[in-house]
């Protein structure tokens, strides 16, 4: 379906009826697909860096994650997909140029490569791998300002 878009015809579009909330979608296992991962950067709002002072920083993965979601929770919650963002706050290794994958760090990327079949001592393995691949997801219940809110929790492999 295609249309030809006129920004001031959305701005002047009138309705009466009243926008509602959805039901949020029951906390429970769904297979997921990998849609995309982008690298950025996260900044502290107050915590300082002991060494030089400044708010302390860091890179990030923002995985997003395509729920498979049943015709049922479709119906029941008046949705056709889901789409939730997972946000990986990294370790990196000493000096800073490169990710840190010794032991113990960078936990939750270890669970998507194990959930992937990626973690395989001595195989090739990038972040750009788990593009596309299935995963399972927990969805978990988030309260924020009085409205709850779907987020990823726990990840692991697609029986």
């Amino acid at each position: 379906m295609s249309f030809d878009f006129d920004p001031n015809a959305f701005l002047s579009q009138e309705t009466t009826a009243a926008s509602e909330r959805r039901a949020p979608v029951p906390a429970q296992d769904y297979v997921a697909t990998i849609k995309e991962i982008k690298a950025d950067r996260w900044q502290s709002k107050d915590k300082l860096d002991p060494e030089t002072g400044e708010l302390k920083s860091g890179p990030l993965f923002i995985f997003t994650l395509e729920l498979d979601l049943p015709e049922d929770v479709r119906e029941k919650c008046k949705i056709k997909q889901l789409t939730l963002t997972d946000r990986l706050m990294l370790d990196v290794a000493p000096g800073g140029g490169a990710l840190d994958f010794s032991p113990g760090k960078n936990n939750r990327l270890r669970i998507y490569r194990e959930a992937t079949n990626l973690n395989a001592a001595g195989a090739p393995f990038s972040p750009g791998m788990l593009v596309g691949k299935l995963i399972k997801v927990r969805v978990t219940h988030e309260v924020y300002q009085e409205t709850v809110q779907e987020r990823p929790g726990a990840i692991s492999k697609v029986a």
